[in-house]
């Protein structure tokens, strides 16, 4: 049985393992996660992409787990300074808007953008829409308009991604690197923004508890990133490596890639 082939594998707690999939038959396309308290496995090939998950748990323990993933943390209100604008009272950020796939979102309003008029910054205004019923503003993530260090500034301290519900397909998110993608790709499915390098718990949580499928979509440079971005939401996600920056894509050319 294709339970006790998953059982068998030799995967430590806390470890993933690659091994060969009993479905399609694929080399090492299998990945199978040992979390200490069960299995989670998912086949990374585009003709199969079969995956699972097992609990290991006792009732007891496997319902004080549940009640610990459910409990938030605590959020607090960003406070929106005077010096933020309406964005279309800056020629140069209309400009880059247009440039970066950000423009449908923003006159959609699927996606709130303001001007930092101190920071010469496009800024993206990160809502907890997820976190709590109230709409709260928690956190913001200003992309500079000229050579400023960095690149992408975050105002607040927060981990929470910058989200775009989806013009079509809300049930679906799209993970990328930052704002404007996740703006460019929401005329398709949701845009995720990770603003950083590794997924956050909270993050996580989302994903796993809003979305009925996950792409994670980036550069192909960041096949690795991708791959364990992948392995910790298995087994609803499947991996697309990129040729070509999203924001830079027109919209046929997002949908042909993430296979639509």
């Amino acid at each position: 049985m294709v339970s006790d082939y998953i059982d068998s594998l030799p995967v430590a707690s806390g470890t993933t393992g690659r091994f060969d999939c009993p479905m399609c038959g694929g080399s090492k396309t299998l990945s199978v996660t040992n979390q200490g308290h069960g299995l989670v496995w998912n086949c990374f090939r585009a003709t199969c992409s079969w995956g699972g998950a097992k609990t290991q748990l006792s009732t007891d323990t496997f319902s004080t787990l549940l009640t610990r993933a459910s409990e938030r943390p605590p959020v607090r209100e960003l406070e929106r300074p005077p010096w933020w604008v309406d964005v279309r009272k800056n020629a140069d950020a209309v400009k880059w808007l247009m440039a970066n796939g950000c423009t449908d979102a923003y006159q959609e309003e699927r996606a709130e953008i303001l001007y930092d008029v101190k920071l010469n910054r496009v800024v993206f205004l990160v809502y907890d829409n997820f976190i709590s019923h109230a709409r709260m503003l928690i956190d913001a993530a200003g992309r500079t308009l000229d050579d400023m260090s960095p690149k992408w500034y975050r105002y607040g301290n927060s981990s929470a991604p910058f989200m775009v519900e989806g013009a079509e397909n809300q049930e679906i998110a799209v993970v990328v690197e930052d704002c404007a993608s996740a703006c460019a790709v929401s005329h398709v499915s949701s845009g995720f923004a990770l603003m950083g390098t590794s997924l956050h718990r909270e993050q996580k949580r989302v994903l796993n508890h809003h979305f009925d499928k996950v792409y994670v979509a980036l550069d192909k440079d960041a096949s690795a990133k991708a791959v364990q971005i992948a392995e910790e939401i298995a087994p609803i996600c499947r991996v697309v490596l990129l040729e070509k920056d999203l924001k830079l894509m027109t919209p046929d050319e997002i949908i042909w890639v993430l296979g639509r």
